[in-house]
C-alpha cells in the first residue's frame, strides 16, 4: 500500500534474497521490496507529533521465562477462551480447522461459548495421516458441533494451480504452492456463510517451541538440558559430533549470518542437522544465476553492521523469527481469502496468548519427552479427553510428491518466459530441468518454494493497473548499477 502511495520502484536486488531456500534471514525479512521504503522493526512502533515529526520506539519485549507449567497452562487457558470469545461473540456461526492438536484446542474452545461452529477437516491422500480419526473422535465426544470431512480426493495436491494464481499478496509466499490445497476448506466456510474462519496457525511456535532453547539451560540447569539434548538427538537422529558443535558454538548472530553469506552456494544441511544454532542456514537454489548470488551475498554482508538478533539467545531469536514467519504466512491466506468476504483469524497470535506461553519455563515447555505439554494442560475440561493427549501430527510430504508429478505440466508453465529469468536473477533452462526430476519432498522439492513463490508474485502484480507515473519497466539485475 505505502509503495503504491508513493510510486515506488520494485527492488530488484532485493528479490533475490527472497530465492534463499528459507528466506530472507532476519533481519532483512523485514524490508520492503521496494526502493524508498523502510520497515518499522519487529516489536516497535512509529510516532508522529504534531509537526510530522517521527520517531520508534520499542513497544514490546518478550517476558522472562519463569513460570511454572501448571501457572502457565491457567493463564494460557484463559487468554486463548478470551482470544476466540473476542472473535465469535455475537456471532451466529463461525468456522474453524479441526486437524490437528493446535486447531482442535480453538475448535473446541469456541464450541464451549455461544456461537454455533463448524468446523472441517481435510482428509490427506496418505493414509498414515490421521486428522479425520481423531476429529471424529473430538466431535462425538463435544456435542454441537457441526463436522464435514473433505474427503482426500476433493483435496488439492501441492503445486496446483501454480500456473494460474490471480492473488494479490503484498510480498511473495511459499503459501503459493499449497494455495489451493489450503484454501478449498476457506472457500467451503464462506459458502456456508462464514464470514470468520479460525486456523491452529502459530501453535507449534509457541507450544512445541525449539531445542535452541536449551543453550542457556546448560549453564543454569545442565543436568535437564543434557537429558533433553539426549532425547532429540535420538528422536531426529543427530550425531554426537554436530549436536556438540552446535551446543559449543557461542558466536555471535552477527558471525552466524556471515557465514551464512559465506556459504550461500554451499550444500544444504541435511535433515538430521541439530535445532540448536541460530536458524537453519539459508542457501542458494542451484538455478540461482551468478548475479542472483551476489546480489544477496552483498545485501546481507552490508546489513551485518551493528546487527542484533531478534531474541535473547539462540531459542528466544529462532521462535521470534519463526513467528514472524507464520504470521506473515496467515496475513496472506488473509489476503487471499479476503474477496470471498470471510476472515481468517489466528488467535495463538494474540499477543497475551504469545506472552503467556514464551514466559513459561522453557524446560517445561519444551521437552522431547511429551508433546506440547502446555496446550495438554492448558486445555483439560476443553478438548474432550479422548483427543486431548493427541502426540502425533500429519504431514503433507506424500501430497507433495505426488503433486510434483502431477502438476510437472504447471510447474513447466512458469519456466516459459520466467520473470525472474527477465530479472536475471534465475536459469531458467536449469529450473526446468529440476522441474522435470523425479524429488524428494523433504531434500529437493522444498527448493522450489521460494522461487515458485516469487515467479507467481512477479505474474500477479502485472494484474493490477500500474499507477501514473510508475511505469518504467524493470530492469535486469546485472544491468542495473546502484
Amino acid at each position: 500500500m505505502l509503495a503504491e502511495l508513493i510510486d515506488a520502484d520494485l527492488d530488484e536486488r532485493r528479490i533475490a534474497l527472497e530465492l534463499l531456500t528459507s528466506g530472507a534471514p532476519y533481519p532483512l525479512s523485514e524490508s520492503p521490496l521496494w526502493r524508498g521504503l523502510r520497515a518499522v522493526p519487529a516489536g516497535h512502533c512509529l510516532t508522529f507529533d504534531a509537526e510530522g515529526r517521527t520517531t520508534t520506539r520499542r513497544w514490546w519485549s518478550p517476558p522472562d521465562p519463569v513460570v511454572p507449567l501448571a501457572e502457565g497452562a491457567r493463564h494460557l487457558r484463559e487468554a486463548l477462551t478470551e482470544a476466540v470469545g473476542v472473535r465469535t461473540r455475537g456471532r451466529e456461526l463461525v468456522t474453524a480447522d479441526l486437524g490437528g492438536l493446535d486447531s482442535t484446542a480453538v475448535c473446541c474452545t469456541a464450541a464451549h461459548g455461544d456461537t454455533k461452529v463448524v468446523a472441517y477437516t481435510a482428509a490427506l491422500h496418505d493414509e498414515s495421516g490421521d486428522d479425520v480419526y481423531w476429529a471424529r473422535r473430538t466431535v462425538q465426544e463435544l456435542q454441537g458441533i457441526e463436522h464435514h470431512v473433505v474427503p482426500a480426493e476433493d483435496t488439492a495436491m501441492t503445486f496446483d494451480g501454480v500456473d494460474t494464481l490471480h492473488d494479490i499478496l503484498d510480498t511473495p509466499s511459499i503459501i503459493t504452492v499449497d494455495r489451493n490445497r489450503r484454501m478449498g476448506i476457506v472457500e467451503m466456510a464462506a459458502a456456508r456463510g462464514s464470514n470468520l474462519h479460525m486456523t491452529g496457525l502459530g501453535g507449534d511456535e509457541l507450544l512445541a517451541g525449539t531445542p535452541a532453547r536449551l543453550h542457556p539451560l546448560l549453564l543454569t540447569h545442565p543436568s535437564t538440558a543434557l537429558r533433553s539434548i539426549r532425547g532429540y538427538a535420538a528422536k531426529y537422529q543427530w550425531t554426537r559430533r554436530a549436536t556438540l558443535r552446535q551446543l559449543l558454538d557461542r558466536r555471535s548472530y552477527r558471525s552466524w549470518l556471515g557465514r551464512v553469506a559465506r556459504d550461500l552456494t554451499g550444500p544444504p544441511p541435511g535433515t538430521n542437522t541439530p535445532l540448536l544454532d541460530w536458524s537453519t542456514p539459508s542457501r542458494m537454489a542451484p538455478w540461482a544465476t551468478p548475479d542472483a548470488i551476489t546480489a544477496a551475498r552483498e545485501l546481507i554482508r552490508a546489513g551485518l553492521s551493528g546487527i542484533e538478533p531478534r531474541g535473547r539467545g539462540h531459542g528466544e531469536h529462532r521462535e521470534l523469527v519463526a513467528m514472524d514467519g507464520i504470521s506473515q504466512w496467515t496475513r496472506h491466506i488473509g489476503q487471499m481469502a479476503a474477496p470471498l468476504g470471510i476472515t481468517v483469524a489466528a488467535p495463538y497470535y494474540d499477543t497475551r496468548v504469545i506472552e503467556t506461553c514464551l514466559a513459561v519455563r522453557p524446560q517445561e515447555r519444551i521437552t522431547p519427552w511429551r508433546y506440547k505439554p502446555l496446550i495438554v494442560e492448558a486445555m483439560r475440561g476443553v478438548v474432550p479427553e479422548t483427543s486431548r493427549t493427541r502426540n502425533t501430527k500429519a504431514n503433507a510430504t506424500f501430497e507433495e510428491e505426488v503433486g510434483l508429478r502431477k502438476h510437472r505440466r504447471r510447474l513447466l508453465a512458469l519456466c516459459d518466459d520466467s520473470r525472474l529469468a527477465r530479472l536475471g536473477l534465475i536459469d531458467e533452462n536449469v529450473l526446468r530441468e529440476w522441474c522435470r526430476r523425479s524429488l524428494a519432498a523433504e531434500t529437493e522439492s522444498y527448493l522450489l518454494h521460494p522461487t515458485i513463490a516469487c515467479e507467481v508474485w512477479l505474474r500477479s502484480r502485472e494484474m493490477t493497473p500500474p499507477r501514473q507515473g510508475n511505469a518504467v519497466p524493470a530492469q535486469p539485475v546485472a544491468d542495473r548499477k546502484e
